[in-house]
């Protein structure tokens, strides 16, 4: 059989397997445990039952708040913050914070006198529901008169201690998909509870009223001081613009244009007119002086327009030229024809040099005049310029004056039509939050949720119970009961247990061994008896007469079962012969007397068989001491002397029953085991573990020893009544089988 690894160390294959947990092991193992698991359930159940009960009950009222949340921009928010409106939510959470507050408490404990009621003033709970109170009287005097008299609290001290007991008690929520919120206070009392969460409302109620009058009153003023403001504004505007007009002379016209600018519109024209005449008069001038240079009859006809005498002259002139130029192809010079026309033609020659002269003066002087005339208009057109571009700054700066009253005028305007507004909102939103359901009394507490409690205890208690017994049993390593035997892969079927004696039986039999003689009807006689059955039941034919006795540990019972079975078996009229083959440590002598010699002296040939064995008288039991010392006891058990031994004895002896060192601790037992008929394991219960158990029985089944059954030693007495019931009987007979 292989091994496997367990917590890092090399255990047998069997053991481990004794740790493979299913449904099956756990419901076994609560079986096996029940009664354990239902003292624990219901000892568990009592005590929350008892926790339930002391619990006081306490009461939960509510109440409900709605909130009319309106927009609110450009409104009273916005007149008050000058800033953007806040958001719904946290609105909200404003007003729960509100309720919430230190001061909403304190109001409501001064106005209610919580402060003098117990259930609120730690001070007051502990005076009136102490200790002491619980005691008798006559030792409650003895303590209240070696006590001081307890100082006397203040109000402030009492109001103090009171704020946090009943804030911790409020629960102000909202569900964050609507605008009701939910005042709840819990209390002893259930018509406390609801007085309270009204109070706590209607506090609400009212402080949401006085903040909007404040609101009110505050826009109030502050629209008053702002309407002042406004209007000193616009008056002071229109006072700087009727002044400004006044200093600078400006005065409106229809096209709204000054008089200094009609003055320079008319003095433009003028001036235009003036250097058209000057351009007109220098320009016949130029005329009249190229004429006269030239007396071209060009220049005469230019001056048809500018000097008409001058023109009839110069034409006069050209027709007496003509005439005279006509003669003169057929006259001679001194012809008095040609001599008329030449006198005619110096007088008008003279003619009109007086008149050129007259012309050209009167053509200078009004060329000068005209020229006169334009400066004047000219200085005038600058002194109007001057003024224009003062008017100009003036208009602008009026201009600007003008539109800073405009201005004001806009803003008083809006400003008188933004506070009817915020007038008529405010008295809309004067009411912004009512109490859609007021708290009533509940019938029900709302502390201890006594099915809730009582299921989760009824559910905790069993998980624990069961829990415990796991645990438990998973955290015991030893061999208690026949179920630890099972549960050990492997492991071969108990045949017995023996009970583990009581100090007055151990008074009267200071030897277990003589208890089943001297008590044949006693616990113990049976438990031998019932090994020795189940090793012969259903082997009348095959019966087993060599049987070896070894165990895991020693300390385990192993010498006192071995001695056990050979008194009781040699009682019954048998012949029976226990070997002691522990030569290491040999017990036998303890029980029965022994001479100095035994089975090393046999083996080593210095004594014989006959003279090594003897009686037990009281019980006619033959035996064999381990006689003298030997530093090689393995090899004396392995050797040919020892098969001998046993054949020879076999042939003579009904039953033979071979004491052996610990499997666990030495190898003897491992090579008589395979010269025996049957091998026993002995086990103390409680004391062997498991894990020493699984490797003896890993080390026996390596030599290919079958071990024919365990023997369970120093067994409780509650695990021996399981043993004996008829569940159990009927299982071992089966097994037997």
């Amino acid at each position: 059989m292989g091994e496997i690894a367990v917590f890092g160390e090399s255990v047998p294959e069997r053991l481990a397997g004794a740790t493979d947990v299913t449904f099956g092991h756990f419901a076994s193992m609560v079986w096996r445990r029940r009664w354990s698991v239902l003292f624990t359930f219901s000892f568990l159940l009592a005590v929350s039952a008892l926790v339930l009960l002391s619990l006081t009950p306490k009461y939960t009222a509510q109440a409900l708040i709605t909130l009319n949340m309106k927009e609110e921009s450009g409104g009273i928010a916005a007149m008050v913050s000058g800033g953007i409106v806040s958001k719904d939510t946290e609105e909200i959470g404003s007003a729960i914070n509100s309720l919430m507050s230190p001061g909403a408490v304190e109001q409501v404990v001064k106005k209610l006198h919580l402060q003098n009621d117990a259930e609120f003033d730690p001070l007051l709970e502990v005076s009136r529901g102490s200790l002491l109170d619980k005691l008798p009287l006559w030792l409650r005097k003895a303590f209240q008169s070696a006590q001081t008299e307890p100082r006397q609290h203040t109000s402030d001290e009492m109001l103090l201690y009171t704020l946090p007991v009943v804030a911790k008690q409020l629960s102000v929520t909202n569900d964050g998909k609507s605008y009701t919120i939910s005042v709840s206070f819990t209390a002893r009392e259930p018509e406390t509870a609801a007085l309270i969460a009204n109070t706590f409302s209607d506090w609400f109620i009212q402080h949401r009223k006085d903040w909007r009058s404040h609101q009110l009153d505050q826009i109030s003023a502050m629209l008053m001081e702002k309407g002042e403001a406004l209007r000193d504004r616009v008056a002071k505007s229109e006072m700087a613009v009727t002044a400004y007009r006044e200093a600078h002379g400006i005065i409106d016209i229809g096209n709204q244009v000054t008089l200094n600018d009609d003055a320079l519109t008319k003095l433009n024209s003028e001036l235009i007119a003036a250097r058209n005449a000057e351009a007109e008069a220098a320009a016949n001038l130029q005329e009249l002086e190229r004429f006269a240079a030239s007396e071209s009859p060009e220049a005469a006809a230019q001056l048809a327009g500018a000097a008409p005498n001058l023109a009839t002259l110069v034409d006069q002139r050209n027709q007496v030229s003509e005439q005279l130029a006509g003669l003169s192809h057929s006259l001679l010079g001194s012809h008095p024809a040609i001599t008329s026309l030449k006198s005619r033609l110096a007088e008008v020659d003279k003619q009109l040099s007086a008149e050129t002269t007259r012309v050209l003066a009167g053509l200078r002087a009004k060329l000068q005049v005209a020229r006169t005339g334009e400066a004047q208009i000219q200085t005038s057109m600058s002194q109007l310029t001057s003024a224009s571009q003062r008017s100009a700054r003036a208009g602008s700066e009026l201009k600007q004056l003008e539109s800073e009253r405009d201005a004001a005028r806009t803003v008083y305007q809006t400003y008188l039509e933004s506070a009817g507004h915020v007038g008529v909102e405010a008295s809309a939103q004067a009411f912004d939050a009512e109490i859609t359901s007021p708290a009533l009394s509940p019938i029900s507490p709302s502390f201890p949720q006594t099915a809730l409690i009582a299921g989760l205890s009824v559910v905790c208690a069993a998980l624990m119970a069961i829990g415990a017994a796991i645990l438990i049993d998973f955290l015991r390593r030893g061999v208690y009961s026949e179920e630890d035997v099972i549960s050990i892969k492997g492991a071969p079927r108990v045949l017995g247990m023996v009970p583990e004696s009581n100090r007055r039986a151990l008074r009267r039999n200071p030897c277990l061994s003589l208890m089943a003689i001297n008590e044949p009807l006693g616990s113990h006689a049976e438990a031998i008896r019932s090994i020795s059955v189940a090793l012969t039941v259903g082997r009348v034919n095959d019966a087993r007469k060599v049987v070896l006795v070894t165990s895991a540990l020693p300390g385990e019972g192993k010498t006192s079962t071995a001695l056990s079975l050979a008194r009781l078996a040699a009682a019954a009229g048998k012949l029976v012969l226990i070997i002691e083959c522990d030569l290491r440590r040999p017990a036998l002598h303890r029980s029965l007397p022994c001479s100095g010699v035994g089975l090393v002296d046999v083996l080593n040939g210095t004594s014989k068989l006959a003279d090594v064995i003897q009686f037990d008288e009281k019980s006619g039991l033959r035996y064999i001491c381990a006689g003298s010392n030997t530093a090689y006891p393995a090899e004396l058990l392995s050797s040919d002397a020892m098969q001998t031994l046993i054949d020879d004895v076999r042939a003579t002896y009904n039953l033979i029953i071979i004491d052996t060192p610990p499997i666990g601790v030495v190898s003897d037992a491992l090579v008589l085991s395979t010269r025996a008929d049957a091998t026993i394991v002995v086990v103390r219960s409680g004391k062997t573990d498991k894990r020493a158990f699984g490797m003896a029985l890993d080390r026996l089944s390596r030599t290919g020893i079958a071990v024919t059954g365990v023997v369970l030693t120093h067994v409780a007495p509650q695990e021996m009544y399981k043993y004996g019931s008829k569940r159990e009987i009927g299982r071992h007979l089966v097994s037997a089988n």
